[in-house]
């Protein structure tokens, strides 16, 4: 079943009603398909998370199926939002703890339901934001300079080593001890 992309948002698009895309997510949730969902409607210039729109939480309350938050770090990198250049990115995906919907029908559930996930959505990403933070290169000047320094220092020791190995020890020095071993003959 797949191949399905029901418009579901908000907001009224090229003429389109919201209600369509909501009948469509629904028809598929029935069906047994499993139906993917962005909250907030659009990507971000800076990677932060944003301010949730309704109409996911809606579908999930409706259809009394669970919520399973899923973040999606680093893809802002590849594509930035109004720029075409195409770049290799480092991409995180974590999935989350799946949510159950039922007890968040009524008037403030939608609400309810978007500020836990929000909120568990925004300690996760940093979370994966801090051990990515832990294992990244330096990207400032002096520290790219000092790394710069200790590569050459290792290139630099390895090069001497090399020297000392070829020049001393394949061709050892000439025997120069005591004049006494020099002058008795062997027989």
């Amino acid at each position: 079943k797949l191949g399905k992309h029901p418009e579901i948002s908000d907001r009224t698009r090229n003429g389109t009603s919201a209600q369509a895309g909501l009948e469509d997510a629904r028809a598929l949730i029935a069906g047994g398909t499993s139906v993917l969902g962005f909250p907030e409607g659009h990507r971000s210039r800076r990677g932060n998370l944003g301010q949730f729109r309704n109409a996911v939480f809606q579908l999930a309350i409706e259809t009394k199926s669970p919520l399973v938050p899923v973040i999606i770090d680093g893809t802002g990198a590849s594509l930035q939002k109004g720029n075409l250049g195409m770049r290799s990115p480092c991409i995180t995906l974590r999935v989350l703890e799946s949510i159950r919907t039922e007890g968040f029908e009524g008037e403030d559930g939608i609400e309810r339901l978007k500020q836990i996930v929000h909120k568990k959505m925004a300690s996760a990403l940093d979370e994966v934001r801090q051990s990515r933070s832990l294992m990244a290169v330096p990207n400032g000047l002096i520290s790219r300079a000092a790394i710069g320094l200790v590569v050459f220092s290792l290139i630099s020791v390895a090069a001497a080593a090399a020297y000392v190995q070829a020049a001393c020890i394949t061709q050892p020095p000439t025997y120069s001890g005591s004049r006494a071993l020099k002058q008795k003959q062997f027989g």
